[in-house]
């Protein structure tokens, strides 16, 4: 900006980032840094290297920052620092023509509710005479399961869900590219996975069956062997007893493992010993069964390999199968979607990516794109580049060439340990690999030494977190892989190996060289502290615990989070206020909503002898829903019981509701007693409005969450 004389060189300059508090910042900052400058450089921490790298003088420089402030100030539209979105919407408005739109083209930000309105397209069709039988089998299929699986299924939330795979960048490149599958496609795909199904049941059963005539050829029948049908053989019953289905890992759990036990015995005394058991009475059928102990044994292990080789690819047939029919459907979505987007002359936030990608593809031309756009564009700076997706950093890779082809400097910022837009395709390998690969002899690196963001107690924390990181990850990678290799085909191992330790290089490059400095300015020690607790996790009780589709218990919770660490926050916070931090001071990062909504409940239930008199007022979008105040609930409630006060279970939830309320105002919990269920009833009469004020001023009133019932 202030490498030439030209005071309007700015104009030549755009700087992208991702969020729109991000530009205004970058904005001014830059503002603020051309002022003082123009005004009083010695105040600057940039005057020195300025003079040095630009070989002028501090007045010099003094001058120039003057002149392009003011011309900067005078011309501020042309002051390109945007958001990467703002970019692509300006040049995909400039190619409007080109894009088959002669009039205005719309832009829309939210995606879901064009994406429902699709949906609701297609089951509309299915109502209609246009009904398609395969979609109509697929929709009775999926409903079908799910019922089956005993979980509700609204086909339309579920669909509008599903629906937003097309948002995902590798969907989109595939429809550019016209390589989206077709109905045919997917119904033959769905064939093959059913194919393979069945022919892999057919043998394992044929398997089975063969292990069973062994097991008649000795003449012992399956009564008198250890643990009898849930025994050595009990894999064998359990795969039969599912026309043929390989067992997975957690399936058939105890059978499983009796028969690994019984092929890892090394001696035929052992083999008998799994197999039929000990004792004095079980001599005469281990005597028996030993002359067949080996056609017994080879017929187990052609089983068991057979399962266990065949099982990866057994398991991703089912899953084709099962989801297939979904992408099916995901087809019909796309058309009316589009179908839509063309009516409406509509362009989605999230098409413009890839519009862009398909029209550099004909006109892969930087200067061709700036004519369009109206500007001349000679450096480039992208902000937070970890967060770039693919197709991102496919479009601005031409503008990069073109800049780097006129031997003019681009900046590219990021950290890819800071990566938190996944859910939006964002690819860190562009950062740690992509980047030096495309650009090798222009591409100079530079990590930054010195953090001036954060006080030493954590520089040196993150300092010695990092290192240690990567051989954690490391040893949990080989660890995992030892257990996991047993599994699958043997011949295909060693290339999946070397597949995900190049993986895993790319990952752990982005912890390479991590190590930072604090500046003198910043080495004051003592305003800041790194505590880690441990919190053991919640145990899980026998009645709280289902079995999930894996076979593992899962917890009915949404989320598990310890309660003594819930426990802690209102102590820990008190403590910081008392060393005379303010509660604006404090952040409280947790990973889910329910989690955030755990920490509000308790925040606003912690009691007088535990906040010693200070107050934790906090804000939080996720957290302070109505319905989590007690007052509201009681309120809910009361108007649920007044609906039919002949339903016992309206009563009691009503009363549990009140000692709830009873409780955040520290009273001691009894029930409403019968007058009071009276006076309730008699007042129900009134209108809804009338009759919540009552309830709110005469009972919800009395706990400190009142406030959400105004």
């Amino acid at each position: 900006m202030l490498s030439t004389g030209d005071p309007r060189y700015f104009t030549t300059i755009q700087a992208v980032t991702f969020t729109k508090k991000a530009t205004a910042e970058m904005k001014g900052r830059i503002v603020a840094e051309l002022s003082t400058l123009a005004c009083t450089p010695e105040e600057s921490l940039f005057t020195r290297d300025l003079c040095q790298e630009l070989g002028i003088s501090e007045a010099k420089l003094r001058e120039r920052a003057n002149a392009t402030l003011h011309a900067l100030l005078l011309e501020y539209t042309s002051f390109r620092v945007r958001t990467i979105d703002s970019f692509f919407q300006e040049v995909v408005r400039s190619f409007t023509y080109e894009l088959g739109h002669a009039g205005a083209l719309r832009v829309q930000l939210d995606s879901d509710q064009l994406l429902h309105q699709a949906v609701l397209e297609v089951l509309a069709r299915q109502d209609q005479e246009k009904s398609d039988k395969e979609i109509e089998a697929w929709l009775s299929e999926l409903t079908t399961e799910a019922i089956e699986d005993g979980k509700g299924y609204n086909i339309e939330d579920q669909l509008s869900k599903f629906a937003k795979q097309l948002e995902n960048e590798a969907v989109k490149q595939l429809r550019s590219g016209k390589e989206f599958p077709t109905q045919e496609q997917v119904k033959k795909l769905r064939e093959a996975a059913r194919k393979i199904i069945k022919d892999r049941k057919e043998v394992l059963s044929a398997l089975a069956e063969r292990a069973l005539d062994a097991l008649e050829k000795s003449g012992v029948a399956i009564e008198d062997l250890s643990n009898s049908n849930t025994g050595v053989f009990g894999a064998i019953f359990a795969c039969l007893r599912n026309q043929g289905a390989l067992l997975e890992k957690s399936s058939a759990f105890a059978e499983r493992s009796r028969l690994r036990a019984f092929l890892d015995a090394t001696d035929t005394e052992t083999m008998l010993a799994k197999l039929v058991g000990g004792g004095k009475n079980k001599q005469a059928i281990r005597e028996q069964m030993e002359p067949h102990l080996n056609s017994i044994y080879d017929a187990l292990k052609a089983f068991s390999d057979y399962n266990l080789q065949q099982l990866p690819i057994y398991v991703t047939a089912q899953q084709i199968n099962r989801y297939a029919g979904l992408y099916g459907i995901l087809i019909n979505i796309d058309n009316a979607l589009q179908e839509l987007k063309r009516e409406g002359k509509l362009m989605l936030i999230s098409d413009a990516p890839s519009l862009i990608q398909a029209l550099l593809k004909d006109n892969n031309d930087a200067p061709f794109l700036y004519e369009k756009i109206g500007a001349r564009i000679e450096h480039h700076m992208i902000d937070e580049f970890q967060d770039t997706s693919r197709m991102q950093y496919e479009n601005f890779k031409p503008l990069l060439d073109n800049a780097q082809s006129q031997g003019q400097d681009c900046l590219i910022v990021g950290d890819a340990k800071q990566s938190i837009y996944r859910f939006r395709n964002s690819d860190s390998t562009l950062l740690t690999t992509q980047l030096s690969e495309d650009f090798t002899s222009s591409a100079e690196r530079k990590n930054l030494e010195d953090n001036w963001r954060s006080v030493p107690e954590i520089v040196d924390f993150n300092n010695a977190l990092y290192p240690q990181l990567c051989s954690l990850i490391r040893s949990v990678f080989d660890s995992l892989w030892s257990e996991v290799k047993g599994y699958g085909f043997p011949e295909g191992q060693n290339e999946v190996k070397s597949r995900l330790d190049a993986e895993l290089d790319i990952l752990l490059k982005a912890y390479e060289d991590v190590e930072q400095n604090t500046p003198k300015p910043k080495q004051q020690r003592g305003l800041g502290q790194v505590v880690l607790h441990r919190y053991a996790p919640p145990t899980k009780k026998d009645d709280s615990a289902t079995e999930g589709e894996d076979g593992e218990e899962t917890s009915n919770t949404e989320e598990d989070v310890p309660s003594d660490a819930l426990s802690q926050i209102p102590l820990v916070l008190v403590d910081l206020l008392k060393r005379g931090y303010r509660c604006s001071d404090i952040a409280i990062l947790v990973r889910t909503k329910a989690q955030a909504a755990n920490v509000a409940e308790t925040l606003l239930n912690a009691s007088e002898d535990i906040l010693e008199g200070y107050s934790l007022p906090f804000l939080s979008e996720e957290a302070l829903h109505v319905d989590r105040a007690y007052s509201v609930r009681f309120i809910i409630a009361a108007l649920s019981y007044l609906a039919d006060t002949s339903i016992p279970l309206r009563l009691a939830v009503l009363q549990e509701a009140y000692h709830q309320v009873l409780a955040l105002a520290g009273e001691a919990e009894e029930d409403l007693s019968e007058a009071e269920l009276q006076e309730l009833r008699d007042f129900g009469r009134q209108g809804l409005y009338e009759v919540v004020e009552i309830i709110n001023s005469r009972y919800a009133g009395q706990g400190s969450s009142a406030e959400h019932c105004q």
